[in-house]
């Protein structure tokens, strides 16, 4: 068992700020899939994604794995994402359709968080607007406005 607190100091001369403490159990991945997500999913994978840097070769090869294994999962759908980046593909219907079965505002801020907001036009955004401008739901709605980089309702 872990406490986990986060210390912030806003500038030079002023006193941190620190959250309040949380615990924190970490335990082993409980299926076998779960464990080789957590074996592809290096902490190299994980900075990479972070930082939108996948131009090494162990990156690109275990984001694959990750996209091509595990499509149906989170881990996959950000991995396909993130290739998309990488490839500039211009297919973008063919990866992501699968992707945008999930949580749509969730998919909408990965495709922000790599490729940036609509305005920066690029092939991924305009296939989900497309994609997903088509819904008339409320859902959808929001989703569409994050990629197009508007404020949103909380």
């Amino acid at each position: 068992m872990y406490r986990l607190e986060v210390e912030y100091t806003p500038s030079v001369g002023q006193e941190a700020v620190t959250s309040s403490s949380v615990r924190l159990q970490v335990t082993e991945a409980p299926t076998d899939e779960l464990r080789e997500i957590a074996a592809i999913n290096t902490d190299e994978v994980k900075r990479s994604v972070a930082l939108i840097q996948f131009d090494t070769p162990p990156v690109r090869d275990e984001l694959q794995t990750m996209a091509t294994e595990y499509p149906n999962r989170k881990e996959g759908m950000i991995a396909r994402l993130a290739l998309i980046k990488l490839t500039d593909e211009t297919r973008t219907e063919t990866v992501l359709k699968p992707t945008i079965s999930i949580d749509l505002p969730t998919v909408a801020r990965w495709i922000t968080a790599l490729f940036g907001t609509a305005d920066t036009e690029n092939p991924l955004t305009t296939a989900f607007l497309d994609e997903v401008g088509e819904r008339s739901n409320p859902t959808a709605n929001i989703a569409c406005d994050i990629v197009r980089g508007k404020s949103i309702p909380d």
